[in-house]
């Protein structure tokens, strides 16, 4: 797994100031994340790739994730946002007879567009909040 150094180095520094994104003129919200996803196959026709072996499932590793979240809010209390995730990723394809072999490095992407409530009054040092969206990986 391979991550550029000032990639990680700019979510530390955004992780770390993510209050001076969130100011009451502009009324905007920038949320940096990091973590680890979990990730699953799914199960394909056997196909031979060419070493002699069958593959009956493709599947991204489960790895590091990162990226940020940017918010509008367009109240006291509600929000419009856009979400973009990525995750370092590599294929992975399991064999009929055992065992597994990595194929390629790649990247998951998530694209979401975000409706939002936050509970509570805006000056609350914990607010609570709910939101749904539509997106694509």
């Amino acid at each position: 797994m391979k991550i550029k150094p000032l990639v990680c180095f700019f979510s530390l520094v955004m992780m770390l100031c993510a209050s001076l994104f969130a100011q009451d003129e502009a009324k905007i919200e920038l949320i940096p994340f990091i973590g680890y996803t979990f990730s699953d196959g799914v199960p394909v026709n056997p196909v031979d790739v060419g070493v002699g072996r069958m593959v009956n499932e493709l599947s991204p590793t489960s790895s590091l994730s990162y990226g940020f979240e940017a918010d509008v809010l367009l109240g006291e209390n509600f929000f419009v946002g856009f979400n973009f995730g990525q995750q370092q990723s590599q294929l992975e394809g399991k064999f009929q007879e055992g065992g597994k072999q990595k194929f390629t490095d790649m990247a998951v992407r998530n694209y979401h567009g975000i409706l939002g409530y936050n509970f509570g009054e805006p000056d609350s040092p914990v607010r609570p909040y709910f939101f749904g969206g539509l997106g694509a990986t």
